[in-house]
């Protein structure tokens, strides 16, 4: 590592202090000779002080005692241990925070999902968190919810979300908790932050029906017709091609018209039949259904800020609940760690065929970030190994990480499961400095991960998902 990572703080990518620096000018009165020493003086100075830098920078040996001596241990990830005294530290960090971002490196990695559900007890026993916000639909997970806080499984389902997570064992253990917190006094609701809307989801129907307990000539002829073709056109994204250029779909127009007229809601119909805050639900609800239309008609994303509206349509989502839906309540939001990131313009992508580019994008966790500061903290969930799942369902082996990456010095410490808070550290600390961890699909990736991530959930050996019996 070279000294303009700034592992002990003397650089940092800042310029030398001006002290270091000889004050020469055009009317001083020092001799050339005595201003070759001078030069050489400095640069001598200059290079001593690179030189501690590196002396002092810790060893590797110095690190792992660090985080054998630092790192809180954690009992285990089972849901069921609700001994809550390893999590205290975790708590004691995210302190006042209002939301609480939870990642995970990849969707089928079955520890860090059983992970979160402890997490999700423990946050909503001891500290109040009562809203659950998954990476997922947001209309149909809304929906799930409902139909966990009611017991009435007519009323929606989790079949409706991705795949990834409800049709699997690990997963289910979250959506289990919120349905037995029904009956408290604090349930927790279910809520979506995706845009993610498909043939099967109840929004088409639902929509319809909202306007025509207001007005039975609404939707007009040419809305209905618009949201049958989505619907037809979600039904068969398989056979889809991707256009060359963005082009705009003539049922965005239809779309935003209704949307328009939830908003100015002419003579306040809408907000009378249903009330302010289902309208401004179902506002939401097809502003998300515009935004994965005009994706789909949108080239296929190389990665990049242009190219990603991810980071946009997720923060807005998770800043409605935030503000407007559950204003002054505690949210949990369980996503990727690549959504939560923020600081990312520091981030060097070591294997680049990936293509991620994210030191060209900004994503969720930087919007919600710059809304809410440190009213937010992010939690990001990193392996050593293990096995994961591909999407395709089969187990997967993860490679050794890097030498002396994030991942390499905590499994030296001997922990199998651990929290490291990185806000709490001083600015000259070694963890604020550049170092390698995989925090994205198991990617090797270089930053000062203390911009990028609150703190960090350690896994030592990963285990897959474990696919369910049955539909939920």
């Amino acid at each position: 590592m070279s000294t303009r990572d700034g592992v002990c703080g003397f650089y940092n990518g800042r310029a030398y202090p001006e002290m270091l620096q000889p004050r020469l000018t055009p009317h001083s009165k020092t001799e050339p000779g005595m201003r070759h020493v001078v030069y050489v003086l400095g640069a001598c100075l200059l290079a001593g002080v690179l030189w501690l830098a590196v002396c002092r920078a810790p060893s590797i040996d110095e690190r792992v005692t660090w985080l054998r001596e630092h790192a809180v241990e954690l009992r285990s990830l089972d849901p069921s241990d609700v001994d809550f005294a390893d999590l205290e530290a975790l708590g004691a960090a995210i302190g006042d925070a209002r939301v609480v971002l939870l990642g995970e490196a990849t969707h089928e990695d079955g520890a860090a999902l059983l992970a979160k559900a402890r997490l999700l007890k423990y946050l909503h026993q001891r500290h109040g968190f009562d809203v659950l916000a998954w990476e997922a639909g947001f209309y149909d997970t809304a929906k799930a919810g409902e139909a966990l806080r009611t017991g009435r499984p007519g009323s929606g389902t989790l079949q409706n979300m991705l795949p990834s997570w409800f049709q699997s064992v690990e997963a289910r253990c979250a959506a289990e908790y919120v349905r037995d917190t029904r009956h408290t006094d604090r349930p927790i609701a279910f809520v979506g932050i995706g845009w993610y809307t498909y043939g099967d989801s109840h929004l088409f129907d639902d929509v319809v029906a909202f306007f025509e307990a207001v007005d039975p000539a609404l939707p007009t002829p040419d809305q209905r017709q618009a949201l049958v073709r989505m619907r037809s056109f979600l039904n068969d994204l398989g056979n889809h091609r991707r256009p060359e250029s963005k082009t705009t779909p003539p049922e965005i127009e239809h779309v935003e018209a209704m949307i328009d007229r939830l908003e100015r809601d002419p003579g306040g119909n809408f907000r009378d039949e249903h009330g302010a805050r289902a309208t401004g639900f179902m506002r939401m609800a097809l502003e998300n259904l515009k935004a994965f239309i005009q994706f789909w008609y949108s080239p296929r994303s190389r990665g990049g800020a242009d190219e990603n509206p991810l980071g946009v349509i997720e923060g807005r989502n998770i800043m409605f609940f935030a503000q407007e839906y559950f204003p002054g309540r505690r949210l949990i939001v369980s996503a990727h760690n690549g959504h939560l990131a923020r600081g990312t313009a520091q981030i060097e992508e070591l294997e680049k065929e990936r293509g991620y580019k994210f030191n060209e994008t900004i994503l969720t966790g930087q919007r919600v970030h710059d809304a809410m500061g440190d009213a937010v903290y992010s939690l990001m969930a990193i392996a050593h190994g293990g096995e994961t799942n591909d999407w395709s369902g089969g187990p997967r082996a993860l490679s050794p990480p890097p030498r002396d990456s994030l991942e390499d010095l905590m499994h030296r410490t001997g922990l199998e499961y651990a929290f490291v808070d990185l806000r709490g550290r001083p600015h000259d600390h070694w963890l604020r400095a550049q170092l390698v961890a995989r925090p994205v699909s198991y990617a090797p990736m270089r930053a000062d991960w203390s911009r990028v991530y609150d703190g960090v959930l350690f896994i030592n050996s990963m285990t897959p998902t474990t696919p369910a019996d049955d539909t939920p």
